[in-house]
């Protein structure tokens, strides 16, 4: 019998049980600390995400060359409505241009690493679309969405969420407040 699969299978299947019980974990603290109900663009970004994997996992396009922008996007939506129906606050809902500039900023910001990558190639992206304008479009959605989904995920798993998440108290309703936003708030 054949080992088809190789340490590259095996390395695959312990990343997808690992996913799956993060997840669990996740989900499950979740429900056990939130005050309110998932808003409905948390109900829209766990849809998106769950048919951007389907479509991407069948090789449907535009949703497997665009993929990565698709995910973060709909994990945006997802981790702020967590969020929202743990702590009360929406960074998309009460700071909405705000998380707009950090977007355009980590468009910037990735920029900068690209061009670092203009001289050092230590990396390169496979499947883009052959038109520059289409290529373009996914550099900038996708760098826009990465550093947002970042310190979206800071404000879920601070210390006024992810503490009382462990110790099973109820979460405060004060906001975490985190640097990035505090300087996006006063460029608005």
């Amino acid at each position: 019998m054949q080992n088809r699969g190789g340490a590259n299978g095996n390395m695959l299947k312990l990343g997808i049980i690992l996913t799956a019980a993060t997840v669990t974990i996740l989900v499950a603290e979740f429900f056990r600390t939130r005050r309110r109900p998932l808003p409905a663009h948390g109900w829209l970004g766990l849809i998106a995400l769950v048919c951007a994997e389907f479509l991407m996992f069948h090789g449907v396009e535009p949703a497997a060359t665009y993929f990565n922008p698709l995910a973060w996007t709909a994990y945006i939506l997802l981790a702020d409505a967590a969020a929202f129906a743990i702590t009360g606050h929406s960074r998309l809902r009460e700071e909405a241009r705000g998380f707009l500039k950090m977007g355009a900023l980590s468009v910037l910001l990735w920029l900068i690493f690209e061009a670092y990558n203009l001289r050092l190639a230590n990396w390169s992206y496979v499947g883009l679309p052959q038109g520059r304008v289409e290529s373009w479009f996914g550099y900038a959605w996708s760098f826009a969405t990465i550093t947002p989904g970042i310190f979206i995920t800071a404000a879920l798993m601070s210390p006024s969420v992810g503490s009382n998440w462990s110790r099973g108290r109820s979460v405060s309703a004060a906001r975490p407040r985190l640097f990035s936003w505090y300087w996006a708030r006063r460029c608005s």
